[in-house]
């Protein structure tokens, strides 16, 4: 079963609509390109499962060093869920995830403003 084409991704206050770019097997690539945004869904299965759900961003900005040089710039983050074949359920797997979710934007997102800022 494949996702609705397009996505929708909220970055900031902005909701940004991506459409199906790339259509495989193992990946779907959402984009923006007007916007700098990427949405990318992958699943791999091996010995492991694998899946995985990336947002990137571009953009232009001033270069700190040299005021009259604009440099495009990419940033991005993804969340990857790692699991045997078999042993966990997908509500198990659910519920894994959403700890982790939980946790991190808690308290306006205190612990992820921790994590970015480099702590651990």
């Amino acid at each position: 079963m494949a996702l609705s084409d397009p996505q929708s991704v909220v970055i900031g206050a902005n909701t940004r609509t991506v459409a199906k770019t790339i259509d495989n097997p193992t990946s779907s690539v959402y984009s923006d390109t007007d916007n700098g945004v990427t949405f990318t869904v992958s699943s791999l299965a091996n010995k492991r499962r694998r899946t995985s759900v990336r947002v990137d961003l571009e953009k232009i900005a001033a270069d700190p060093f040299v005021t009259t040089i604009n440099r495009k710039l990419s940033s991005s983050a993804y969340l990857v869920i790692d699991s045997p074949l078999t042993g966990f359920t997908k509500t198990e797997l659910k519920e894994l995830t959403l700890a982790l979710s939980t946790w991190m934007t808690a308290g306006s997102s205190a612990n992820l403003l921790k994590v970015i800022g480099g702590e651990h």
